[in-house]
C-alpha cells in the first residue's frame, strides 16, 4: 500500500531567488538554500524508493508579461524528459503533472532558466508529492550551513533552523504530532572533513542521546576522512508530543563544510505525515505569518512574514488535497503570568471554521489542538498565524502538523479503502472535493470498506475508464446536493 505525502521546502530570500539572465541549479525535491550556479553542489541523493509526483513552483512575484521561467528537473546529471515547470506573464506557479521515479543513490537537482528578464521573484516555493513503497513514509531533508568545527551544534530532524544549525538545542527542537518511526539518516557534505576527523550526528528524543548507551536506539552516523556521504538505518520509535533534535559533534576539528541532512520517518498509521518548522528568530511582530512547513524560512522576521498571507509565500497545495490536524507547539521561553502566544492555521489567509488553534498562556511553554482539522484542495496555500495577548516574552517557536493525503477525518482512510461513507460526505459543500478523493480508489472495488461506497456513488458499475466514473460520481453529487 502506498501514500501520497506532500512536503515542501523554501529557497532563501537573501540571495535565495534564480538569477533573471543566467542558468542556476537547487536541490529537488527539497529545495535547501539559495539557487547556485554549479550543479554539482545542488545535488540531492535519494535514500529510499519511491515515485515524486506532480511538482508544483511558486513565485512570490509574476515574471511579467512576455517574460517566464523555465524550471526543469534533472536525474543523475541528465533532463527527466518532459519533467518541465513553466511559468510565465502574470502567473505565480506552475505544475508539471507527471511522475518521477527515485532509485536509492539517484541525484536530483532542478535548472532554473530565464526567458526575457523576468521580474526578480524573491523567494520561490517547490511543492510536491511522494509515493512510498513503504506505506506512511516519508522524507525530510535540510540544507545546513557549515556547522562548528570545534563545538557542537544541533538542528530539527524535521526542519531546518538558523541557516541549519543552533547553538544550543531548544530552538532546534521538533514536537512530534505523530506516531511513528524515525528509520534512516543520511548526510552528503560539500566535500570530505579531511583524514583523521570527522562529524558524528546522533539523534536525541526527550533530551536523551540515542547512541546505544543505557538501553538506547543507536542512530549515531559518522562521516570521517575522505568520505563525502554515509548513512545509518534503525527504528527510533516516537510517539505526539516527544521532542526530538539532532547534535552534530566535530571530531579532531574538521575541514568546515556545508551539507544535506536527510532522515525518513514512517508513521504507524500508513497514512499519515508530518510537516513542521523551527522558526528562525523570536516573532517580534503580531499578528504575523510562518509559511514554513519542513523548513524554516527567513520571509521576515525569523521567519515571521507579513501580516497579510500571499500565495507565493505560502505552501501551496499541488493536485492531491489532504486534511490537517492534530497540531503541537513549542516555544523555548513561557509567555509570563497574564500573557499568551496564540498560533493558528490560516488558509488562503484566513482561519476556515475549526482549523487548529494553539494558546499557549502564562508559564506553559507546550500546547497542542488535537480536535482541529482543515483541508487543502488543489491551488489554496496554508501557513501559521501568530499573536498574542498582552506583552507576552520573547521566544522561539517550533510547530508540527500531522498531515493525511487523503481528505477527511485524520485516521479515517487510506488509499485503498475508506473507513465510512458518513465521514466524508457530512459537509454538502465539500461534495466534489470528496468526489474527486474517491476517484483515487477508483479500482478498489474488491475492498469491503469502498464496496459501499461504490454501490451509492456510482451510476454504472461496470465502468472502466475514469471519465466514465466521474461523471457518474458527479451526477450523484449533484443529486444529494438537490435532496
Amino acid at each position: 500500500m502506498a501514500t501520497v505525502n506532500q512536503l515542501r521546502a523554501m529557497s532563501q530570500p537573501s540571495g535565495g531567488a534564480p538569477s533573471t539572465s543566467a542558468v542556476r541549479w537547487n536541490t529537488f525535491p527539497n529545495f535547501t538554500g539559495a539557487w547556485t550556479s554549479s550543479e554539482s553542489i545542488a545535488r540531492w541523493a535519494a535514500g529510499i524508493s519511491c515515485t515524486v509526483k506532480n511538482p508544483t513552483m511558486s513565485l512570490q512575484t509574476a515574471p511579467g508579461a512576455g517574460k517566464s521561467w523555465s524550471f526543469q528537473i534533472r536525474k543523475n546529471g541528465a533532463d527527466v524528459t518532459g519533467a518541465v515547470i513553466s511559468i510565465a506573464d502574470t502567473a505565480q506557479s506552475g505544475t508539471y503533472l507527471g511522475s518521477i521515479v527515485v532509485a536509492p543513490g539517484d541525484e536530483f537537482t532542478i535548472q532554473s532558466t530565464p526567458s526575457g528578464t523576468p521580474t526578480a521573484t524573491g523567494i520561490t516555493t517547490l511543492t510536491w508529492e511522494q509515493e512510498s513503497a513503504t506505506s506512511g513514509e516519508s522524507q525530510h531533508t535540510g540544507y545546513v550551513n557549515a556547522p562548528s568545527t570545534t563545538l557542537l551544534r544541533y538542528k530539527g530532524p524535521l526542519s531546518e533552523a538558523s541557516g541549519g544549525w543552533e547553538t544550543t538545542a531548544p530552538p532546534a527542537t521538533n514536537v512530534i504530532s505523530l506516531a511513528g518511526s524515525f528509520t534512516k539518516l543520511i548526510a552528503v557534505l560539500a566535500a570530505a572533513p579531511g583524514a583523521g576527523t570527522s562529524y558524528v550526528f546522533t539523534f536525541y528524543k526527550n533530551g536523551v542521546k540515542q547512541d546505544g548507551g543505557g538501553g538506547t536506539v543507536n542512530t549515531t552516523l559518522t562521516v570521517s576522512d575522505a568520505e563525502i556521504t554515509d548513512s545509518v538505518t534503525f527504528d527510533l520509535p516516537v510517539v505526539p508530543g516527544d521532542e526530538v533534535y539532532i547534535e552534530c559533534s566535530p571530531v579532531s576539528t574538521p575541514t568546515s563544510r556545508t551539507m544535506l541532512l536527510t532522515n525518513y520517518f514512517v508513521a504507524t498509521d500508513g497514512k499519515s505525515f508530518m510537516m513542521a518548522f523551527c522558526d528562525q528568530g523570536a516573532q517580534a511582530t503580531f499578528p504575523r505569518y510562518h509559511n514554513g512547513m519542513t523548513s524554516s524560512v527567513n520571509d521576515g522576521s525569523g521567519g515571521w512574514g507579513s501580516a497579510t498571507q500571499t500565495a507565493g509565500l505560502a505552501h501551496l497545495c499541488p493536485v492531491t488535497g489532504y486534511t490537517l490536524g492534530k497540531m503541537y507547539a513549542k516555544v523555548t521561553a513561557a509567555p509570563g503570568a497574564g500573557t499568551s502566544r496564540t498560533l493558528a492555521l490560516h488558509r488562503d489567509g484566513s482561519a476556515p471554521t475549526g482549523a487548529p488553534t494553539i494558546t499557549i498562556a502564562d508559564a506553559n511553554t507546550t500546547g497542542n489542538d488535537l480536535t482541529g482539522t482543515m483541508t487543502l484542495a488543489a491551488g489554496q496555500f496554508f501557513g501559521i498565524n501568530g499573536a498574542r495577548s498582552g506583552a507576552a516574552a520573547s521566544s522561539r517557536t517550533s510547530v508540527s502538523i500531522a498531515a493525511n493525503a487523503y481528505s477527511g477525518p485524520l485516521g479515517s482512510c487510506v488509499m485503498n479503502g475508506f473507513a465510512t461513507t458518513d465521514d466524508h460526505m457530512a459537509a454538502r459543500g465539500d461534495m466534489m472535493s470528496a468526489m474527486r478523493q474517491y476517484l483515487q480508489c477508483l479500482y478498489c472495488t474488491s475492498n469491503p470498506d469502498i464496496a459501499p461506497l461504490t454501490e451509492r456513488y456510482r451510476k454504472d458499475r461496470t465502468a472502466t475508464d475514469s471519465s466514465d466514473v466521474w461523471n457518474a460520481l458527479r451526477d450523484a453529487s449533484y443529486g444529494l446536493e438537490t435532496s
